[in-house]
């Protein structure tokens, strides 16, 4: 390449990498290159009802999740001690999992992230590297932030390929050394900014989904000036299809709030992008029923060996599409016609269409037709034609569009500090850190003029007064015509390595035979939500896995931004469901006047529900309160919104199998009694949040700022302001709109507007129901949840008359019972019942 280039390796600035050896490994389920891990839980008697990895696929889970302990440990919501870690007892664990032969460990406390006081972490980290000085141990507070079940989800996941990760990244520097260059060595990372060589190869996980991050920044970038709608981007390689939105104005749609990896939930920044094990190396099996399999496995880079095309012995995809067109020069096609796959010809191209529309059809935000831009080495095996694609384009160049991406990838540059905030306000101090992260950028060789902040969180330390942990990163366009040098991640020339991955390869091929599945998870369900129909025995409501998850979905959006992510409870019940316990709703209206009613549940801060996870505290509760009273309730009543209305969850599961998401919130809408008691109060993106604790309470306000939400450069006329600010007490309490300038009276931890504000007027407040949900995917976002730029949608749903029918309703849970004097409470609609599920389902 130098040679017929005429290019001076000494003039290579940098050399940037994108892969999908890491990502790969897990869509596989690659034993040979996927660690088995343990977990080690610092939570003291908490969580242990949802243990690690409980809502994993069960042959990913079975791969990676291969022990696990609870432990003495971790921090309360404002950092006191749940415990203080035992060394002891972390020393003997470290022991078993020795035994084990298990040499990847992640370690995970409650509330981590904010314990820059203690380190527990770190300390059992210390301990377990005593005891086996070989392991990687990973802290999970150095992978993810505040979410306990996602951020050791991830940390997990980073932990099993961390092995594989060194190998890779080894060989990558050594073939660089080989090449006599002098420059440094970036891996790309998912949000399409580059990560130092060393630095990925202790976060992997960073750099899952940079392959189709990088091909929709290449598909963007070859079709620049031909681009004027949103398209879907199928990147197909040599093992995986990944499937993403690529919006008008070039960058790909991101993530929820909550995102999954190979149908593990996570909670940091990705693309929204769905893979697939289908590949130009797929392995092609028939059936004895005459139909066939394709992947998940791959040859992957051996298809030149391996392919029946190429003299091997093994079918593969290349195959089945090279029998298929005879203008393609790949191989030699007279090998392929004397293997006989012709009589499987026809269903090779049946699975391949329906893999490909299955996993655009799941990506769509409605049931039009959009275009489809294939991108790839293996676009080959693409058909021409696709249902739901209004047409299918294939760029030139488009083989390379993954190269194309990660030579423009970006520079980003971290801060993470603690600061005080004091003499300051949090917005203030957002401001400088944001200023030093941005020069961080351009010190990493960003150009100065290019660099824009894209990520801001802020995690008050509640033990420690006017301190507050601030994570800002800013990114910007590579200069090219600087001398950015770092050789420290170059090492010496090593065959040693080369052998590695080779070994590497051979072991995988091995293991792939064991782990061969075509059952690859999905989020839509194998039923027609429109005529589903729940379960009942008489007027019993029997609860099932569906109405489970719909149930946790209304729920949540129904809390208003409180109460905590229902999640946590959901797996726990979920479990003890599949044990073989029975869940039945009943009617208020269906008790006798006799029936006694038990009633319970939790108060203060959401943010811990999502960090410290439940013990046994409230059923030991309940039990003891039984005894006391020397009775036994007939029925459990919840104290918050149940199940009565939970199957609104219904509207947003329905919106993703129509794929309407665009429009879930007009859904939802319908469900609580139409535009008469509900409306759409702003669309829009989060630009700034503020959060303190109080006496058990989580007060702050979210910034939401109108923006495009399509990509169409179509703002939206949601409200003639430019933003949106939503004072909340655990739960939202107002809906304020704010004029372009508002952001500079936004009030220092405070629950109420500042009476100086500059704002227009207040849209809507308590008691109606203010919720905030996701509009990638039409599920709430808590409290806790509210991060920069997250795009959202924010509904109101008239009260009940309960609450707004008597003065004294209205003194408790409307703008005074808030300390808002000065704002009176006008209702957004008209309250209209919404139908109970056991009156619309029943049996008359």
């Amino acid at each position: 390449m130098f040679n017929s280039s005429q290019i001076d390796p000494k003039e290579v600035a940098s050399v940037t990498i994108g892969t999908t050896h890491f990502i790969n490994a897990v869509v596989e389920q690659d034993e040979a290159r996927l660690a088995k891990v343990a977990v080690v839980r610092l939570c003291g008697p908490f969580s242990r009802g949802v243990p690690p990895c409980v809502d994993w696929p069960k042959k990913l889970r079975e791969l990676l999740c291969a022990y696990f302990c609870f432990v003495d440990g971790g921090l309360e919501v404002d950092g006191s001690l749940i415990s203080e870690i035992n060394e002891e007892q972390i020393r003997k664990e470290a022991e078993v999992i020795k035994e084990k032969g298990i040499r990847s460990v992640v370690v995970n406390g409650v509330f981590s992230p904010v314990d820059v006081l203690y380190q527990q972490e770190e300390k059992a980290a210390a301990i377990i590297k005593q005891v086996i000085p070989e392991a990687d141990v990973v802290v999970s507070k150095d992978v993810a932030n505040l979410g306990f079940l996602e951020r050791e989800n991830a940390a997990i996941l980073n932990a099993s390929i961390l092995p594989f990760a060194r190998k890779t990244i080894d060989s990558f520097q050594s073939a660089i050394s080989r090449l006599s260059l002098q420059c440094p060595v970036f891996i790309t990372q998912n949000d399409g900014t580059i990560l130092l060589a060393s630095a990925a190869s202790k976060l992997p996980i960073r750099t899952f989904s940079s392959g189709p991050t990088n091909s929709m920044r290449g598909a963007a970038f070859l079709t620049q000036n031909e681009i004027k709608e949103a398209m879907m981007v199928v990147d197909i390689g040599g093992t995986t299809t990944d499937v993403g939105l690529l919006l008008a104005n070039g960058f790909p749609r991101q993530a929820a709030a909550f995102s999954e990896v190979s149908g593990v939930r996570t909670n940091f920044s990705y693309p929204d992008v769905r893979s697939i094990g289908l590949g130009g190396g797929s392995i092609v099996r028939p059936r004895a029923d005459g139909s066939l399999t394709i992947g998940p496995d791959s040859v992957g880079y051996q298809l030149p060996e391996k392919a029946v095309v190429f003299g091997g012995q093994v079918h593969t995809a290349t195959d089945y599409t090279v029998l298929g067109n005879e203008k393609l020069e790949i191989g030699d096609r007279s090998l392929v016609v004397k293997a006989g796959l012709e009589k499987n010809f026809s269903g090779f191209q049946a699975v391949v269409k329906k893999m490909l529309e299955r996993a655009i059809d799941t990506m769509k935000t409605s049931a039009d037709d959009i275009p489809v831009l294939l991108v790839g080495g293996g676009a080959v095996i693409a058909p021409n034609e696709l249902t739901g694609a209004s047409k299918v384009v294939k760029p030139e160049f488009s083989g390379v569009a993954n190269a194309i991406g990660a030579a423009t990838a970006r520079v980003s540059g971290v801060v993470d500090t603690v600061e005080s905030t004091e003499s300051k306000s949090a917005s203030h101090v957002m401001e400088e850190v944001s200023k030093r992260a941005i020069k961080k950028a351009v010190d990493n060789g960003a150009k100065a003029d290019t660099v824009q902040v894209v990520e801001m969180d802020h995690l008050p330390l509640q033990y420690i007064a006017n301190k507050s942990r601030f994570i800002i990163k800013a990114v910007g366009d590579f200069d090219f015509s600087r001398n950015v040098r770092d050789q420290s991640t170059i090492p010496p020339s090593s065959e040693a390595a080369i052998d590695d991955m080779e070994e590497y390869q051979k072991k995988s091929s091995e293991s792939k035979q064991n782990n061969i599945s075509n059952d690859e998870s999905s989020n839509l369900p194998d039923f027609d939500i429109q005529t589903y129909k729940p379960k009942f025995e008489g007027r019993e409501w029997i609860i099932s896995d569906t109405d489970l998850q719909w149930i946790t979905i209304g729920c949540y959006i129904l809390g208003t931004g409180g109460g905590g992510s229902p999640y946590q409870y959901m797996l726990r019940l979920r479990e003890l469901m599949r044990k073989g316990s029975v869940v039945r709703v009943i009617s208020p209206d269906d008790l006798k006047d006799e029936d006694l009613v038990a009633c319970g549940g939790g108060k203060g801060s959401p943010t811990v529900g999502s960090e410290k996870l439940a013990g046994d505290e409230m059923m030991e509760a309940q039990t003891e309160l039984y005894k006391y009273m020397g009775v036994k309730p007939d029925a459990v009543i919840a104290l918050e919104i149940g199940g009565g209305n939970g199957l609104q969850g219904r509207a947003v599961a329905l919106s993703r199998s129509l794929n309407s998401i665009d429009t879930v919130a007009e859904s939802i809408i319908n469900e609580v009694g139409g535009e008469e008691s509900a409306k759409v109060l702003w669309k829009g993106k989060i630009t700034g949040v503020e959060r303190t604790l109080r006496m058990g309470h989580v007060y702050g306000e979210v910034i939401i700022e109108n923006v495009d939400m399509t990509g169409t450069g179509d703002p939206g006329d949601i409200a003639t302001g430019k933003k949106l600010k939503i004072p909340f007490k655990n739960e939202n309490i107002l809906t304020i709109e704010v004029s372009e300038d508002g952001h500079e009276e936004v009030s220092n931890h405070s629950s109420a507007p500042s009476s100086k504000s500059n704002y227009v007027q207040i849209i809507a407040s308590v008691p109606d129901l203010i919720c905030v949900i996701d509009a990638q995917n039409g599920e709430a976002i808590g409290t806790p949840e509210y991060r920069y730029g997250l795009l959202v949608i924010v509904l109101g749903i008239t009260a009940s008359e309960k609450w707004t029918s008597t003065a004294r309703g209205l003194e408790i849970g409307g703008p005074k019972g808030f300390g808002m004097d000065d704002v009176v409470y006008k209702p957004i609609g008209v309250f209209k019942k919404p139908i109970s599920v056991i009156d619309e389902y029943a049996p008359k």
